[in-house]
């Protein structure tokens, strides 16, 4: 009984360790500078591919990827920039590919010697072998991702702000 539960505790860890995207805040007043190919998106449903931006105030500067043009955004009419690597995303999920399968078999297999594989350990050998190419390949068609989101105060300017904000007369006091 303790071999099953050290098993499933390293593989419960094992999962939850290796995530492929990661989400970074973005505050108004900080300054960033990253030089990798990503998708910039805007409020407006706009991408622009880009190679390069730098954030500063409520500007972002960017490198126009395919023509290598600068740009310029505001913050509050950009959502997020996503940069995707698909190297890592393939060795993360050759990663989970080969330990996760093989992990479930040993601890849920039955261990059957007269069998064509011969034990349980058989088994979780034949799954971490064919488990990690599956996952490296899914790994790179996904990619592991890096999300930078804008936290702005002021709603973007293609939002409608022309609303009356004054109360009507039956309510004034």
């Amino acid at each position: 009984m303790r071999q099953i539960t050290l098993f499933l505790s390293t593989f419960i860890i094992l999962f939850l360790s290796t995530g492929c995207t990661t989400t970074h805040i973005i505050q108004p007043d900080e300054t960033l500078h990253i030089k990798k190919h990503a998708t910039l998106f805007k409020k407006d449903f706009q991408e622009v591919d880009i190679s390069e931006f730098y954030t500063s105030g409520d500007s972002i500067i960017v490198l126009e990827y395919f023509w290598n043009e600068l740009l310029e955004f505001s913050k509050s009419d950009v959502t997020k920039i996503v940069v995707r690597n698909r190297f890592k995303g393939a060795l993360q999920g050759a990663f989970i590919g080969a330990f996760g399968p093989s992990s479930l078999c040993y601890l849920l297999c039955p261990d059957n010697p007269q069998d064509a594989l011969g034990s349980k350990e058989a088994g979780a050998f034949m799954l971490f072998l064919l488990g990690g190419p599956s996952g490296a390949i899914t790994g790179f068609i996904e990619g592991s991702k890096e999300i930078y989101e804008f936290v702005t105060d002021r709603p973007s300017a293609t939002e409608n702000t022309d609303v009356d904000q004054t109360k009507p007369a039956a309510i004034k006091k």
